[in-house]
């Protein structure tokens, strides 16, 4: 009968815990020029994490409730379940939370392998993208093959003093998206 109580108490709870403090943190950002600190995702992530441990606490209770072996093997297996999604949610927020931290620094630092044309920035997660990237470091997403959308979206009208022929030659002989 102890050993649930004791791999809860000295394992599973302190790695929720950990865990969602560490999906709030990784959302606050002091890096680079555009200190934002105490952000709406900040604020997003830190009610994610409170509802988290609010679950984690709840589920606890209520199978405390039960009498018995059952109650202390069913709140573990709430533990390790909650454990589990956590950890899996912490890993995508601090892997997002890691991307930005490294563009940053190389923004600071002037890096020359960030692209710096038209399209820097991946159509979906709008993180800068290195030089002649194939897919995008921070969502991993095809820089290359984009959705018609996407094309349209990103196609502007050429400039005023950008020679007419050469803008109306690409767009006419596609004919549109076959």
């Amino acid at each position: 009968m102890w050993l649930p109580v004791i791999v809860n108490v000295a394992f599973l709870k302190p790695i929720v815990y950990g865990c969602a403090v560490g999906i709030a943190a990784a959302e606050f950002s002091g890096l680079g020029e555009g200190y934002d600190g105490f952000s709406g995702r900040f604020v997003v992530r830190t009610v994610e994490a409170m509802i988290i441990l609010i679950l984690f606490n709840g589920g606890l209770y209520l199978t405390g409730l039960l009498t018995g072996t059952t109650g202390l093997i069913l709140g573990m297996v709430w533990a390790l379940i909650v454990a589990g999604a956590v950890i899996l949610r912490l890993r995508t927020v601090l892997q997002r939370a890691l991307v930005e931290g490294a563009l940053e620094a190389a923004a600071r630092a002037g890096s020359s392998k960030w692209s710096s044309g038209p399209d820097d920035f991946c159509a979906e997660c709008e993180m800068p993208l290195l030089v002649d990237a194939m897919f995008c470091v921070a969502c991993g997403a095809s820089v290359r093959a984009r959705s018609k959308d996407a094309r349209h979206a990103s196609s502007a009208p050429a400039p005023a003093s950008a020679a007419p022929d050469a803008g109306s030659t690409s767009t006419e002989s596609t004919g549109g998206d076959a």
